[in-house]
């Protein structure tokens, strides 16, 4: 439990200094004008994984907690290479849209540990981590709470 603590520690850290602080890209405007809210009214859930079983992702999508505005899943065995992870997660986007877990409201997007940062649009490159642990982060929403 002290590791999940220091996750979600570590993100919201992450979240104030990358997506709440006004950046020049985005005409000095935060990179998610939503994050700060959304940590601020605590619709921000988490989930924890230690496995390599996907089934906590399906199990998550097939019954999202309404109560939250983003579910983050915090995988903590990190087996496949970032390029792996993002094609498993554009494939599986394509089979919430084709139905195959009826609900269609739904999106995913990820973050893998070897992602090149994108410094031009975010403030990633002066962000110190808190934790050595390794994991990737799957962002999981409703489509429209997107759009």
């Amino acid at each position: 439990m002290e590791l999940e603590q220091a996750v979600v520690e570590e993100i919201r850290a992450w979240s104030k200094h990358a997506l709440e602080t006004p950046h020049p890209f985005f005409n000095n405007l935060p990179a998610c004008p939503y994050a700060r809210n959304a940590w601020a009214m605590e619709k921000v859930g988490f989930v924890f994984n230690y496995s390599l079983e996907k089934k906590p992702l399906y199990d998550l999508v097939s019954r999202f907690p309404d109560q939250y505005d983003v579910v983050l899943l915090i995988d903590f065995e990190v087996s496949e290479s970032s390029e792996d992870f993002h094609r498993y997660l554009d494939i599986f986007n394509d089979a919430l849209a084709a139905g195959v877990f009826i609900d269609r409201d739904i999106w995913v997007m990820g973050f893998h540990p070897e992602d090149d940062g994108e410094e031009e649009t975010f403030n990633h490159d002066s962000f110190e981590a808190l934790i050595d642990d390794v994991y990737t982060i799957t962002f999981v929403q409703r489509l429209t709470k997107l759009e």
